[in-house]
């Protein structure tokens, strides 16, 4: 077993997991996500994978501005085989679901994200990985990712499509602490949404965590 724990810049992260992501268990890192092909990097490179505590950010440059690399973090050519994928952030699920299902997590159990996310980047670590058996997303404010604030109601599903969660016990999606917005961005549909879903696919469910807002306990006890 190995572990290991990274601030890098992306590109040279990359760089130390072509060469030995196979080996890991454990990653922990906090990096920008500059271009939706790096974490199909992480995905390739990283199959073993039991635990990922991942600090990562979206701006709205990912997948659309070409960022210019200083010289020493130029390690594109290592994972080449990525250059010709066609799919970025705006691409429907369904052109992502094909590209992530040949990089499937086999052993991936817990699965800690928080940043500044989009559902998208959430889907694409997310997909094609039934042993997971917690998810706890901590978002941040999301004002820089074009199309959406911190949540709404769309993450739910977005997530259950991408993943319908077999082997969940525990999920959470929240903001952070020091970001909290009293008006909430998740609403009862999207928190019915996943208890309907949970009571035919995940069987083994048992605590959810999130910032519905407004819902009063009688319906809460109702659904």
């Amino acid at each position: 077993m190995c572990s290991s724990d990274l601030n890098l810049k992306l590109a040279c992260l990359n760089s130390f997991l072509v060469s030995r992501g196979s080996t890991l268990t454990h990653l922990s890192c906090s990096t920008l996500i500059l271009s939706t092909r790096d974490l199909l990097v992480l995905r390739k490179h990283c199959s073993s994978l039991e635990r990922l505590d991942g600090r990562f950010s979206v701006d709205n440059t990912v997948d659309r501005v070409a960022v210019q690399a200083d010289s020493h973090a130029a390690h594109e050519a290592e994972y080449s085989d990525l250059a010709s994928l066609s799919v970025f952030i705006d691409s429907p699920w369904s052109q992502w679901a094909e590209v992530v299902a040949r990089h499937p997590w086999k052993s991936l159990k817990h699965l800690d994200l928080n940043g500044r996310l989009s559902c998208r980047v959430l889907q694409v670590l997310v997909a094609e990985a039934p042993l997971l058996e917690s998810l706890s997303v901590t978002n941040w404010p999301n004002e820089m990712v074009a199309g959406g604030m911190a949540f709404e109601d769309s993450w739910v599903p977005g997530v259950l499509e991408a993943n319908p969660l077999p082997s969940l016990r525990e999920f959470t999606l929240r903001m952070d602490s020091d970001h909290y917005v009293e008006e909430g961005f998740l609403t009862k549909t999207s928190l019915s949404h996943l208890l309907h879903h949970a009571v035919v696919h995940c069987p083994r469910l048992e605590k959810v965590v999130g910032e519905w807002t407004k819902v009063p306990d009688r319906e809460i006890s109702q659904l």
